[in-house]
């Protein structure tokens, strides 16, 4: 992806408008490094964006300071949703969904019904022109298990593949809390982006309460998208096995480049005939973090959650 480069005050802004939401320099730069948005920068960026944001906000120019550290574009202070106004309240949520993600990734690795490498999916480097209409197309993270990388011995594995499938694609689209004016939709969200695969899943990272549960279960039965609770570590309900959708993963290829190199990776540790150990894995996976790295991640995004 070719860099470009703006200065801050158009990076906040960009970044504000397209994530539609209040968010905080080191948030901001976050997502400007994997948009690419800016080749030459300081030591600390995160603290000139959060700097600009304050100084103009005083000034009332383009920018308003929604609670301590979160920002806003004065041009789309109407539209704020009253659920984001109430969540910004919440001095302890000041993480992004994105922040989650390193979270999810050690959880699908070291459970054993998953035993998953995966990969974030990030849509906006989709092909140009088609971000507005493959919104639902790519879930967060994909995760594939390599059946070599089951404790059998040689001859079962060889048996096994014989018999069944040797590679299972997984899909997940990741929430941050689900209530009953998002429940609909981030389920169907789910669904969409995740037709290509064997297993669909909604991720939520907060409790889910009970009412919505039992919706979720009615869903399950119909549509067959499993759900998990990330911060009890517990995968509530199972999804539904189909056949992977070639066609559907064709598109997904020629249209966005971490789901193509993601498709390579597979193929090589695929064409790989032994049992394969850690070394022989791309590194074009998401790096699984230690639970010391964890740990330091969540103080840093202030996320609260048991490692």
């Amino acid at each position: 992806m070719e860099t470009q480069n703006f200065t801050y005050e158009e990076i906040a802004q960009k970044i504000l408008k397209e994530e539609k939401k209040p968010l905080g320099g080191r948030e901001i730069w976050k997502i400007a490094k994997e948009r690419g948005l800016k080749e030459k920068h300081g030591e600390t960026p995160w603290r000139t964006i959060d700097s600009r944001m304050a100084t103009m906000s005083k000034e009332g120019e383009i920018f308003y300071r929604v609670s301590k550290g979160k920002y806003y574009l004065i041009e789309l202070k109407e539209s704020l949703q009253t659920p984001l106004k109430q969540e910004n309240k919440n001095k302890e949520c000041t993480y992004i969904e994105r922040d989650l993600h390193p979270l999810l990734v050690k959880f699908l690795k070291e459970n054993k019904q998953f035993n998953l490498y995966c990969k974030t999916i990030y849509h906006e480097q989709s092909i140009k022109g088609l971000k507005g209409l493959n919104k639902w197309d790519y879930p967060d993270i994909v995760g594939v298990h390599f059946s070599f990388d089951d404790n059998y011995d040689d001859l079962t594995l060889n048996l096994r593949n014989m018999l069944y499938k040797k590679h299972n694609f997984y899909s997940f689209e990741l929430k941050v809390r689900i209530n009953s004016q998002n429940l609909k939709e981030y389920y169907f969200q789910a669904i969409s982006n995740s037709s290509w695969a064997n297993e669909g899943y909604l991720v939520v990272f907060e409790k889910i309460e009970e009412d919505i549960f039992k919706e979720l279960r009615r869903l399950n039965e119909s549509f067959g998208i499993g759900v998990i609770c990330l911060k009890e570590k517990e995968v509530k309900l199972q999804a539904k096995y189909k056949e992977i959708d070639l066609s559907t993963i064709d598109m997904l290829i020629k249209q966005n480049p971490n789901f193509k190199d993601f498709m390579k990776a597979i193929i090589k540790v695929v064409n790989i005939l032994d049992k394969t150990n850690e070394s022989s894995k791309p590194d074009i996976y998401d790096k699984i973090l230690s639970d010391e790295e964890l740990i330091k991640h969540c103080k840093e995004h202030n996320i609260e959650y048991k490692i």
